[in-house]
């Protein structure tokens, strides 16, 4: 079972973006929403097995975001006010 990532294997992903055009806050921002939604079920999942899924995605989120944060198109300040907006949506 997965929610939001197949942890059983690693990806091999490719994209035809080449590396310095990539939308770095985009990405990033897609595995933070991920991360909300994990750590959402985490706490509030009434399914045991459920809750232990969520957490071993959120350590395969946060791999991601840390990756994104180094991309030379990642802007600290722009992720602030959207991680801000986003937090809301799950208060």
């Amino acid at each position: 079972m997965s929610i939001c990532y197949d942890d059983s294997k690693k990806s091999n992903y490719f994209s035809s973006i080449p590396y310095g055009e990539m939308p770095a806050n985009r990405y990033y921002m897609t595995h933070y929403a991920n991360f909300l939604y994990l750590d959402f079920i985490s706490k509030k999942s009434d399914d045991v097995s459920e809750r232990a899924q969520a957490r071993k995605e959120i350590e395969i989120a946060n791999r991601k975001m840390r990756y994104w944060k180094f991309h030379p198109n990642y802007d600290q300040t722009v992720i602030n006010e959207l991680c801000i907006a986003a937090k809301k949506k799950w208060a």
